[in-house]
């Protein structure tokens, strides 16, 4: 299993989740500010992934965007401008086929460009399911960390999914008619089988 936080404001929510996430039977790392090509070489050996930082329609930010510095890591075949970025499009029909799950806690994952949105294309690369966001998110790491404890409580993702936003919306109140709030109609996005259990023990 792995997360990757995008800088140091994401560690509080990182922890939080990790720890949880460890409680499911997971040995939990962190990959942060890695680059695409990392992250895409080390996909196809996790059982559960959650890619924590930006994003906009058919890809990824990767690397530490306040440096200067990023990658992509891509949806759709393209045509990659440095070593550093990397395409899910180049995957075989099957190779992340060890998931249960692929959460993408991004602006626009499940938002296709060129046809391929990140979310719905680790589902064509044999995850059993994955969740993204269509439009832009705020407050996701508030919204995952609720997730992932109802994960941890062995619902399916969809059940876990509707008690997530739920706890949400009740917390947040100001936030449920913000098109940007994981919770707002149509944002959330899932592919696959969304009753899969998540939880190994």
């Amino acid at each position: 299993m792995a997360i990757t936080p995008l800088g140091t404001s994401d560690t509080a929510i990182f922890n939080y989740v990790q720890n949880i996430v460890t409680k499911m039977g997971y040995s939990a790392q962190s990959f942060p500010l890695k680059r695409a090509i990392d992250i895409y070489n080390n996909l196809p050996y996790n059982h559960f992934t959650i890619i924590h930082g930006h994003g906009r329609a058919g890809m990824v930010h990767c690397d530490h965007t306040q440096s200067g510095a990023w990658s992509g890591l891509y949806a759709y075949p393209a045509t990659l401008s440095n070593s550093d970025d990397a395409s899910l499009a180049n995957y075989r029909s099957n190779t992340l086929s060890r998931h249960k799950l692929i959460v993408f806690i991004t602006c626009n994952s499940a938002e296709p460009k060129n046809g391929y949105s990140m979310a719905e294309q680790c589902v064509d690369k044999g995850a059993a399911c994955s969740i993204g966001f269509y439009n832009e998110v705020s407050m996701g790491g508030e919204w995952l960390k609720e997730f992932v404890g109802q994960l941890h409580n062995r619902y399916t993702v969809d059940k876990s999914i509707d008690m997530a936003n739920d706890f949400f919306d009740k917390k947040y109140p100001s936030m449920k008619y913000d098109e940007s709030s994981p919770t707002q109609d149509g944002n959330l996005r899932s592919f696959g089988d969304t009753g899969t259990i998540v939880r190994v023990n």
